[in-house]
């Protein structure tokens, strides 16, 4: 009758257990989405893109991050020598093949060749708080057919960023270059 009685109670909290998991799984997608961090390191892919069909354009810095499906892009403005500077995370479908960001990347500074590129899923402008060109210094004078310009090397810096939509971004810094007209 005991072994009988032990037994009745192992079934009943075997069949207990796989629910009490079944509504841990519940109450985290309730509760929200798991944060992710993005994090600009070394080997974090960048493209730097500061010529167009006509010249020197804004220099536009493009941080892709795979595992995350998630794209930084930072725009230096190269009006003048104060550099204004913007930075807007584009989110993608977690299921998505690099091809197609890959392809929007290109769309974003080309002339938007691949119709089938990816579309993002949400776009986030980071606070322009957030955001600062720490240094700036002329490298060289340039002549070109459309005009003079001067190349600058300009550091700036992005202070972390919490809750965008489930990821964090981290702090960081870098430079790129960017053209100005004289």
């Amino acid at each position: 009758m005991i072994k009988t009685f032990a037994y009745l109670i192992l079934i009943s909290v075997a069949a207990w257990i796989p629910s009490v998991k079944l509504l841990a799984q519940e109450q985290s997608k309730e509760s929200g989405k798991t944060t992710r961090i993005l994090k600009v390191v070394s080997e974090t892919p960048k493209a730097e893109i500061r010529y167009s069909m006509i010249g020197y354009r804004d220099t536009l810095v493009f941080y892709t991050f795979k595992e995350q499906k998630a794209v930084l892009k930072v725009n230096l403005d190269n009006k003048d020598g104060t550099f204004p500077i913007t930075a807007v995370i584009y989110l993608f479908e977690q299921d998505l093949e690099e091809e197609g960001i890959k392809k929007w990347l290109n769309n974003q500074h080309s002339d938007a060749l691949f119709a089938d590129a990816a579309i993002p899923t949400a776009k986030h402008k980071i606070p322009e708080k957030k955001l600062k060109v720490i240094s700036s210094r002329l490298t060289k004078d340039v002549e070109e057919t459309f005009g003079n310009f001067s190349e600058y090397s300009v550091q700036f810096r992005v202070r972390g960023v919490t809750q965008i939509d489930g990821f964090n971004l981290r702090p960081f810094r870098d430079q790129a270059s960017v053209f100005v007209k004289k």
